[in-house]
């Protein structure tokens, strides 16, 4: 009897693929299946895959025409009939024992629908005499926690820790939820969250690091055409909520009380993230796109110019002062990120 069905999202990321198929291949929990749903590659994907299809637990399908990102997340959650799923990007890769971990808590615990785990991030970087380093970071502090599906709600807008690849639901909940989004490119899996959240009985919460999330050039999150989609996706995120919860009979005036003061601190600190991101495309030499985002922060919200840090920033990117904002920011613009461990790849 299966347990989890795990479905492998991939398009065009075959230099990473093998590590995710075999992240999945050495957990140590048994009553797996896991289909990996191709959206259409032009790379070398099914040459990567065709070896582990003597694996019968494994299932690869080749999508006959592009799907887009919600659609085939939604292909995956809805393939197989195990009672949990869960959803692996392929530029990701499990920790060892995050199956059995997630299975067991979900089996363990019936009036739980959405389990979250923490993730490592981490990306690899080459220096100006070719020696290769990996930085890496816990990305978010979850506590052990369990708490009901309003208030996990409340709490994934706050902070917006929600990543697929470390993110295990039971598959009924998806008949009160809803499939992700797919109107939605950058902000997909946030605003999924949030609403299968909503449709939980309960949402628990682990300390423990299920998944490595990579970081890299060719991610959506890290191009132009990216960055900006996702300010615009943003900026429309409340009504995009309330649009789809509306949808699935999920809305209510209580929810509504309850989520409006989340709502609005979000689009703060979102407001306030996008001039961090203004000042990066700056001293990159991208004006265009600092201007942009800059310009979005501010309509957003006006107040953050009472901040002098702030205020500064602006002055600086105004009058294209590449030098200063370096200097007034050589940690950022150098990747320096939080409590990050940065480490030698040793060839052999």
């Amino acid at each position: 009897m299966t347990r989890v069905s795990v479905g492998l999202m991939t398009m065009n990321n075959g230099r990473f693929l093998k590590e995710a198929i075999e992240s999945v291949r050495s957990q140590d929990s048994e009553g797996w299946e896991m289909v990996i749903a191709d959206d259409c590659s032009t790379d070398n994907t099914g040459n990567i895959v065709g070896p582990y299809l003597s694996d019968q637990r494994i299932t690869y399908i080749r999508h006959s025409r592009r799907l887009g990102q919600a659609n085939n997340w939604n292909f995956c959650l809805n393939w197989g009939k195990s009672p949990i799923v869960c959803v692996l990007h392929a530029d990701d890769a499990y920790l060892p024992g995050a199956l059995k971990l997630a299975i067991e808590y979900l089996e363990a615990n019936d009036d739980v629908d959405l389990f979250f785990g923490n993730a490592l991030r981490f990306r690899q970087i080459t220096d100006s005499s070719g020696r290769v380093f990996i930085r890496e970071r816990v990305a978010w502090g979850h506590a052990d926690r369990k708490i009901c599906g309003i208030e996990a709600c409340a709490l994934l807008i706050r902070h917006n820790h929600a990543l697929p690849s470390c993110s295990f639901l039971r598959r009924s909940v998806l008949a009160r939820s809803g499939p992700p989004d797919a109107d939605l490119h950058t902000i997909v899996d946030t605003e999924f969250f949030q609403r299968v959240a909503i449709a939980s009985r309960f949402t628990a919460f682990t300390h423990r690091t299920l998944c490595r999330y990579r970081e890299h050039e060719g991610s959506l999150s890290a191009s132009r055409a990216g960055r900006i989609a996702m300010i615009e996706e943003d900026r429309r995120f409340p009504s995009t909520l309330q649009r789809n919860l509306l949808r699935n009979g999920l809305w209510s005036q209580r929810l509504a009380d309850r989520l409006a003061p989340e709502v609005k601190r979000n689009q703060r600190l979102f407001a306030r993230a996008r001039v961090s991101h203004s000042v990066v495309a700056a001293t990159k030499g991208n004006w265009s796109e600092a201007s942009h985002i800059l310009r979005e922060a501010l309509h957003l919200n006006l107040g953050l110019l009472w901040n002098p840090k702030v205020l500064l920033d602006v002055i600086l990117i105004i009058f294209r002062q590449t030098r200063l904002l370096r200097c007034a920011h050589w940690r950022r613009t150098r990747g320096i990120v939080g409590d990050e461990v940065v480490r030698e790849v040793v060839s052999d």
